[in-house]
C-alpha cells in the first residue's frame, strides 16, 4: 500500500516484529524490490516496512502497486557460476534457488543485482527442488560450481544442476537438477577444488569430498574421517573450513572444544592425514586453574610468492589479575621457509670450502627472514640509499668511507656488516670511532672478502 510507511497485505504471513526481508518481483511500486527492510507493527495479515535504521518507509511518492510480489529472509548460500549470482535457501523457500540475469551479450558486464525473470536465455530465473522420495521438501544448504556442474548441496545429499542438454548453461528454460549421492550436508560453506567439492556432512562430525569416481563413472562422496574418527565427536565438532594451498595442500578446521584441526590431502593419491594443534599459551589464575587459548575461526589468504598463509582468531586469558582478562587476536602462521641447499652451491671437486663459505653465508642471510620467537628485534630492510668503502679487509683503525652523510657521533659500537649477494660477500665491523659524517673509523672482527665499494 502506497502510504508513510509503507503497508504489506499478506496474509498469514508468519512474521514477527523486527525480523528482517527483502522484497522482490513487485509490480508497479518497483522502488520496493531488491531492498533490505525490517518488519514492525505486524498483524496476522499486514505489517509496515523500516529501513535498517529503524526509520519508516516512506512510500508517498512511489509508483502506485499493480500485482505481484514476493518478500523473503536472506538466502542462506550464496555462489557465483557461469557469470550469474545465485541465492538459495530463504526463510519461505528453503528448497529454491534464483539465477541473477547473465553477463549483457554486448558488453559482457556482469548484471549480479538485476533479477528480472523471463523466458530468454539471459534472463534471470527461479527453480525450487523437487520433493524427495519421501515427500519432504529437500532444504539447501549450499551453492558451489565446479568445471562440469552446479553443485547443490542440500540436506539430504547432493544434487547436480545443469542445462537440460549436454554442456549446456543453466537458462530458464534449460534447468535439469540430479540427486547424485545421499550422504547429507551441514550448512558450512564447501571449498571447491576443480571437480571436488570438500564438504562437511550433516552433523559436522565428517569431512566428506564429493569427487569423481572411474570405476563408478560417476561422482561419489568419500568419507576422509573413515580411518580418523576420533577427530570429530558430539563436544567437538567442526565450526569451520578453510583450505591452504601448499604442499601438501592442508584443509584447516576450527572445532567446537577451541582445538584447531588440520587434515593434509593428496586427492590423487587418496591420502587424508589428519592432525590436531593445541596452541600454547595457558593462562593460570590466583586458584590454580588454567585456561587454554580457544581457536574461534580459521581462514587463509593467498600469496604471491608463497604458499597460501593460514590466519586464526584466537581466544586468550591473559593479565597477572587474580582472575585474568580474556582477549582475542588475529594470529598467523609463519610462512613456509625455503631455504639454500648446499647442493646449489657446489661449483665442483677441489671447491669444498669455497663451495661450503658460499653456502653458509646465503645461509646466514636466508635465516635473517625466518624468526620463531615470540618478540624479536630484526633488521626492517631499510635503505640510506648511500654507498661504502672500507680502506682494508682486515685490522684495526681502519677508516670506512660513505658517498653521503650518514653517520652520527652515536654510532660509536654500533656495526657495519657487509650483505652476502648469492653467497658472496663478507665482512663485519665495529665503529670505534666517529670522524665526520661520512667517515668512521673501525675495528674489523670479520674480514671482507675485498675493498671494492658496497653499494
Amino acid at each position: 500500500t502506497v502510504a508513510n510507511p509503507v503497508v504489506i497485505t499478506s496474509v498469514a504471513h508468519g512474521y514477527s516484529n523486527g525480523n528482517t526481508i527483502v522484497t522482490y518481483e513487485v509490480g508497479g511500486m518497483v522502488e520496493l524490490n531488491h531492498n533490505i527492510y525490517t518488519i514492525n507493527n505486524k498483524t496476522p495479515d499486514t505489517f509496515e516496512l523500516r529501513d535498517r535504521s529503524g526509520n519508516n518507509i516512506n512510500g508517498l511518492g512511489f509508483t502506485a502497486f499493480t500485482s505481484g510480489g514476493t518478500f523473503g529472509s536472506f538466502p542462506k548460500a550464496v555462489a557465483f557460476y557461469e557469470g550469474r549470482l545465485l541465492y538459495a535457501n530463504t526463510f519461505d523457500k528453503p528448497e529454491t534457488f534464483w539465477g541473477s540475469m547473465s553477463p549483457d551479450t554486448t558488453t559482457g558486464v556482469p548484471r549480479y543485482d538485476n533479477f528480472t525473470v523471463g523466458s530468454n536465455p539471459v534472463d534471470s530465473f527461479i527453480f525450487a527442488l523437487s520433493p524427495t522420495a519421501s515427500g519432504k521438501v529437500d532444504t539447501i544448504e549450499w551453492l558451489a560450481g565446479n568445471i562440469k556442474f552446479l553443485a547443490i548441496g542440500t540436506f539430504g545429499g547432493v544434487s547436480k544442476a545443469t542445462g537440460s542438454g549436454t554442456d549446456k548453461p543453466i537458462e530458464p528454460a534449460s534447468i535439469l537438477v540430479k540427486p547424485v549421492v545421499g550422504e547429507g550436508c551441514s550448512d558450512m560453506t564447501p571449498i571447491p577444488q576443480g571437480s571436488t567439492i570438500l564438504y562437511m556432512q550433516r552433523g559436522n562430525l565428517n569431512l566428506r569430498s564429493f569427487e569423481f569416481d572411474v570405476l563408478a563413472d560417476n561422482f561419489i562422496s568419500v568419507d576422509r574421517n573413515l580411518v580418523a574418527d576420533h577427530i570429530f565427536h558430539s563436544q567437538a565438532y567442526a565450526l569451520q573450513i578453510a583450505f591452504e594451498r601448499g604442499s601438501p595442500d592442508i584443509l584447516w578446521t576450527a572445532r567446537s572444544d577451541g582445538v584447531l584441526a588440520g587434515v593434509s590431502l593428496k586427492a590423487k593419491e587418496d591420502v587424508s592425514g589428519w592432525h590436531r594443534h593445541l596452541i600454547g599459551g595457558n593462562h593460570t589464575d590466583s586458584s590454580n586453574i588454567v585456561t587454554k587459548p580457544q581457536v574461534l575461526s580459521v581462514q587463509t589468504n593467498p600469496q604471491v610468492n608463497n604458499f597460501d598463509q593460514t590466519w586464526i582468531i584466537v581466544e586468550r586469558k591473559i593479565g597477572t589479575a587474580a582472575a585474568g582478562v580474556t582477549r582475542r587476536y588475529v594470529e598467523m602462521f609463519s610462512d613456509t621457509a625455503f631455504l639454500p641447499t648446499p647442493e646449489n652451491f657446489y661449483t665442483g671437486i677441489g671447491n669444498e670450502i669455497s663451495d661450503t663459505t658460499a653456502f653458509s653465508n646465503e645461509m646466514f642471510e636466508a635465516q635473517k627472514d625466518f624468526i620463531h620467537l615470540d618478540s624479536s628485534v630484526s633488521f626492517d630492510g631499510s635503505s640510506t640509499g648511500s654507498t661504502l668503502t672500507p680502506a682494508a679487509i682486515t685490522g684495526f683503525d681502519i677508516v670506512f668511507t660513505a658517498g653521503s652523510a650518514i653517520f652520527v657521533s652515536g654510532d660509536v659500537g654500533k656495526q657495519i656488516w657487509k650483505k652476502s649477494i648469492n653467497g658472496v660477500g663478507t665482512g663485519r665491523a665495529v665503529i670505534t670511532a666517529f670522524t665526520s659524517t661520512t667517515v668512521v673509523v673501525c675495528e674489523i672482527i670479520e674480514d671482507f672478502d675485498n675493498t671494492n665499494t658496497i653499494a
